[in-house]
């Protein structure tokens, strides 16, 4: 889609196993030129995802600070609802 997305497939995979230890996914320009997202996986009690969540910025707005404190509320956003459907993280 843009000059960002990831098309090698050992590139995405590196990608994949990153977001799974991080607990969620950044697109870097790769969807849209322009803009950010941050994202991830409500789980319910047998760790599956049901739902998700995202949060998408301009570039100029999503700096590394702003980003920083965005994943700290998405990760504890995430905690905090596949917790009440029975997943403990």
């Amino acid at each position: 889609l843009t000059e960002y997305t990831i098309t090698d497939f050992k590139e995405f995979m590196k990608e994949i196993n990153e977001i799974r230890k991080a607990g969620y996914a950044m697109d870097r320009e790769e969807n849209e030129l322009g803009v950010k997202c941050l994202g991830s996986a409500i789980l319910d009690y047998t760790k599956r995802p049901v739902a998700a969540m995202s949060v998408s910025g301009p570039v100029q707005r999503m700096t590394d600070e702003k980003v920083s404190v965005l994943v700290k509320n998405i990760l504890e956003i995430k905690k905090l609802v596949s917790k009440e459907l029975g997943c403990y993280l």
